[in-house]
């Protein structure tokens, strides 16, 4: 006879007058009052189980989306390659719209920007203290002109040489640099002051004019190299100096300039990286090999989920396993339960009416021709066929075929996949192929519904919900059903003392009597 503990306050001791293993007896009898609430949870089990399979292809559709996408872009077929004959020397990259080319260069001069350098001063904490004989107040002008020589922008300096240094000089500078595309430096280690443009090309010049107390151009003695490596004087009203462009020959054009180490010609963009000691070959190509790792990136993602889709199609459908009940499960082993559960959920999508529409469409999307091509019109064309039917619809790339066939009309193949048609007839296979897994994946979420959401309304999550119900309003029954048995033993239970006292009254008496 064992302890109830259904209320936490009153304990109650079960067949102590009966002698009877009450908990036991209810048992047995609830069992099989039971059974039509254990039907009910295992038809929950299906359905939840089902709903897990529909949602698991969603995902897997999901995934495929991406390589979906990457057969509509035009730039994944018609997107051209360049490679250098020495890409340490110049780096070259190319347009979707560049054609096909090959170009000769070489590069005389590396554009640069202004570099203006002092000569080596002595250290001191003020202007005073570096430069002897220097005036009291100094001052000079900034001006930054455009490649026609206007001003465009100017400012003025003054400094005091008592309080000020070659610090507070580089720091008014740079206060204005974005302003005059001009940055200031002073290393005390090398002893030299320092100024540099902010932009490479000889399109921005500057003139730096002393106002008062010849700072630049007699203390400082501003200096730069000119392209001939000369040195040459910075400061005075009559000096302009600039950056440097780079200068280059294309394909025998020699003394082209450009203010940057970037060019984009006909395209091509070109890095120049070194001055050349012997001419670059660059060409320009189809990338061939970009388009054929989208096409076979697709189809294989492709295949995996048809593969899917196949296999609960064709799953086997194990009637003799039904979902256990947890009577059932506290009597095997973990590994027991795996087992019995991988067979009691398989074929839970066989012969699925939704899956194989799905499937159809998808395959049509694909196999169909394209209405109204000039050149591809079918994926066979290009050397992208289905297999065998005990496949089940999966394709096959020709490498070489698909490659010829991008070499010999890139534009094509690209229309073949990405072109934007009236009606699906007319669409590429990768606008109609989207267009339907999009399609798929919507009808499958109106299936099963969308995880982690407060309300479902899919179909199985309706069904899912009413079983809820009903097996909640079961449950409820079942407790008080199982509260009645109690309650009739309870009632034994006092009838059977009360005899108990009788008989144990009546031996006093008769024993009385002897």
């Amino acid at each position: 006879m064992r302890l109830d503990g259904a209320s936490s306050q009153n304990l109650r001791f079960w067949g102590l007058g009966s002698g009877l293993d009450v908990d036991d007896i209810v048992s047995k009898l609830i069992q099989a009052d039971r059974q039509p609430l254990e039907r009910l949870q295992q038809q929950r089990q299906l359905l939840l189980w089902q709903q897990e399979e529909y949602r698991a292809l969603n995902l897997k559709m999901r995934e495929l989306s991406d390589a979906a996408l990457a057969i509509r872009l035009q730039v994944n077929f018609a997107s051209m390659t360049a490679h250098s004959s020495h890409g340490d020397v110049i780096g070259v990259s190319a347009l979707p719209a560049a054609p096909s080319a090959t170009y000769t260069l070489s590069v005389e001069q590396l554009a640069d920007s202004l570099h203006l350098f002092s000569k080596s001063v002595t250290a001191g904490a003020t202007l005073a203290e570096q430069f002897e004989g220097l005036d009291e107040t100094v001052s000079f002008r900034i001006e930054r002109l455009d490649e026609d020589g206007n001003v465009v922008a100017e400012h003025g300096f003054v400094f005091s040489a008592e309080t000020d240094s070659l610090h507070d000089v580089v720091k008014r500078i740079n206060a204005l640099s974005e302003e005059l595309d001009l940055e200031a430096f002073y290393d005390a280690d090398l002893g030299r002051f320092f100024l540099s443009g902010r932009s490479t090309g000889s399109q921005t010049g500057y003139r730096l004019v002393d106002t008062e107390g010849n700072l630049l151009s007699e203390h400082l003695q501003l200096h730069y190299n000119d392209e001939t490596g000369t040195l040459r004087q910075a400061t005075g009203e009559d000096v302009i100096v600039r950056g440097r462009d780079a200068v280059f020959t294309l394909n025998g054009a020699s003394g082209l300039r450009a203010a940057g180490n970037t060019v984009t010609i006909n395209g091509v963009s070109f890095t120049f990286k070194q001055v050349t000691e012997q001419p670059v070959t660059v060409r320009v190509e189809h990338d061939i090999d970009r388009a054929v790792r989208t096409v076979k990136e697709f189809v294989e993602r492709y295949n995996d989920l048809l593969t899917a889709l196949q296999e609960k199609l064709t799953e086997r459908r194990e009637y003799k396993y039904p979902p256990l009940t947890e009577s059932q499960k506290e009597e095997l082993t973990d590994k027991e339960i795996d087992e019995w559960q991988k067979k009691a959920r398989s074929g839970l999508l066989r012969s699925d009416p939704l899956l194989t529409r799905l499937v159809n469409e998808l395959r049509s999307a694909l196999t169909s021709p394209v209405e109204g091509r000039e050149s591809f019109g079918m994926l066979f064309e290009i050397g992208i066929t289905t297999g065998p039917w005990y496949e089940g619809g999966k394709l096959h790339v020709d490498e070489d075929k698909l490659r010829a066939a991008l070499a010999k009309d890139p534009a094509g193949v690209a229309a073949l996949f990405t072109h934007e048609g009236d009606d699906s007839n007319s669409s590429g296979v990768g606008m109609r192929f989207a267009e339907a897994l999009n399609s798929a994946m919507e009808a499958l979420r109106n299936r099963a519904g969308i995880p982690n959401t407060p309300v479902d309304n899919s179909p199985l999550g309706r069904q899912i919900k009413l079983l809820n119900d009903r097996i909640e309003a079961t449950q409820e029954r079942l407790k008080q059903r199982e509260a009645a048995y109690y309650a009739r033993f309870v009632a034994l239970e006092q009838l059977i003392g009360q005899a108990n006292v009788q008989s144990l009254w009546l031996a006093q008496q008769f024993g009385g009597w002897s």
